[in-house]
């Protein structure tokens, strides 16, 4: 964990927060006459958020050695700040092979709000980019209606959307010119 952290406090608190989460293994190990070493692998940690989101970050896989062979009861999980990955007994057997773990995921009430803020922001961005394109096509077609109420909007500092259509104006320019 030392490589990862180039301020000292942070590589101290994650090297305490590894030695916490390793703890009972150690203790585990040391009670074990069986156990000949200890293998560290770095891998992969895949966290599921239902259907749509996920994050991938980095693991550190420490397992004891028994008989030349590593299993999962005799291996902890942790993610790169030291903590335990919090992985059931068949999420850590089901990545041992390979060093990919997979667990599912829940979003704090906090990320949901923040994500729900985000998406009516969005929503309001596209609905003012909707009006924008109606207002254009409705003036490339001559009338002026609906961008003129689109930039009254603008300027006196509402956001909100566009009141009911108004009867069309034409536009009194002419889209051509005489032919010479």
């Amino acid at each position: 964990m030392g490589g990862i952290y180039k301020d000292k406090t942070q590589r101290a608190g994650a090297t305490d927060e590894a030695m916490r989460t390793l703890a009972p293994q150690i203790e585990k190990a040391a009670a074990s006459k069986g156990v000949t070493g200890a293998e560290l692998r770095i891998g992969s940690l895949d966290t599921r958020y239902g259907s749509s989101a996920s994050a991938r970050g980095l693991s550190i896989e420490v397992g004891f050695v028994k008989d030349k062979k590593v299993s999962s009861a005799d291996t902890t999980v942790m993610d790169y700040q030291g903590k335990s990955a919090g992985l059931t007994s068949t999420e850590t057997a089901t990545g041992l092979a390979k060093a990919n773990y997979s667990r599912a995921g829940e979003l704090p009430a906090s990320a949901s709000a923040a994500g729900s803020d985000a998406l009516q922001k969005a929503r309001t961005a596209l609905t003012k980019v909707q009006q924008t394109s109606d207002a254009l096509a409705a003036f490339r077609k001559g009338d002026t209606g609906p961008l003129d109420e689109l930039r009254a909007q603008m300027a006196s500092g509402k956001s909100s959307p566009p009141s009911p259509p108004v009867p069309p104006r034409r536009n009194t320019r002419s889209t051509t010119r005489p032919l010479r």
